[in-house]
């Protein structure tokens, strides 16, 4: 059964509407020393690291109160944003830290967001080795797949960067295998795998 858009908007707008009423907020999350004022129904329905931890019975979930670490206050407003709004808040500046943060809360459409926009900027040279670490420490395989399709396309220029020192020997023998790899002959290939092979060899 599908859900129609006006009744799932007015839905979303009467969550919205309630956020910052006082006494219909039963649950604080305290991150850098900042409290925000929840709805344990709202933390439960679309994260799984709260709703693991409103029903386990721990000393947070008695208290009504838990401490975030490793997640800084400007990212998890924006990510309380989304999750009372519905809105889509994410920018080049804080896409990183958002999707860290929804996959640590285990918030799999603001995770599933970030990687979509990530996927749409991958767009230097220089930034694909942050996607590509970030893609591997959460383990999203769309995201792998994006920053390699974008080395096929972009080879002779990454190739050239420091970067591409950081692929490892997995990634490289997929990319280069590949029929879709952009290259304008082969001995741009060999002369790219001789580079990477004498540095691994430096480093050894």
């Amino acid at each position: 059964m599908s859900t129609k858009p006006e009744i799932a908007c007015a839905i979303i707008e009467g969550i919205s509407s309630v956020r910052e009423v006082e006494g219909l907020q039963d649950f604080v999350v305290e991150v850098e020393g900042k409290e925000f004022k929840c709805h344990r129904l709202i933390l439960s329905a679309c994260s799984g690291f709260f709703r693991g931890l409103l029903r386990s019975g721990m000393k947070e979930s008695q208290k009504k109160r838990k401490k975030l670490q490793g997640v800084s206050k400007e990212t998890f407003a924006a990510i309380l944003e989304t999750l009372y709004t519905g809105r889509d808040n994410l920018t080049r500046d804080n896409m990183l830290k958002v999707l860290l943060a929804a996959d640590k809360l285990q918030i799999t459409f603001v995770l599933n967001n970030c990687v979509n926009f990530i996927s749409k900027n991958i767009y230097s040279v220089n930034n694909w080795e942050t996607f590509h670490s970030i893609a591997n420490e959460i383990g999203s395989v769309v995201t792998l797949s994006n920053v390699r399709d974008f080395i096929k396309r972009n080879y002779e220029q990454v190739m050239r960067s420091k970067t591409f020192l950081c692929l490892t020997e997995h990634d490289l023998l997929d990319i280069i295998k590949s029929q879709d790899l952009v290259v304008s002959s082969e001995d741009i290939v060999i002369e790219s795998i001789l580079y990477w092979i004498n540095k691994e060899y430096e480093v050894r």
